[in-house]
């Protein structure tokens, strides 16, 4: 169990690594690496917030556009059915 925990903040710290490039450290010091790894997180987790925003609109999107063409095709089906009743 212990290991899996591990295992997925190895995960975190590559993703963390790919999306910045960070591929050094700004400062040695103990000060500049905890300044550095709360610049990522903050970051990393505004960027994550967009990402879920901006997928979330475009699913409320393709939900509105898949109501109108449902709402079209009613009306061609009711048009349909009203002129075979003539």
């Amino acid at each position: 169990m212990l290991y899996a925990y591990r295992w997925q903040i190895e995960l975190f710290f590559r993703s963390i690594k790919r999306t910045f490039h960070a591929l050094h450290l700004w400062s040695h010091s103990e000060r500049g690496i905890e300044t550095q790894f709360y610049l990522y997180m903050i970051v990393y987790l505004l960027l994550l917030h967009f990402k879920q925003s901006l997928i979330q609109e475009h699913n409320q999107e393709q939900a509105g556009n898949l109501k109108q063409l449902e709402e079209i095709s009613s009306h061609k089906n009711q048009r349909l059915n009203s002129e075979k009743t003539i």
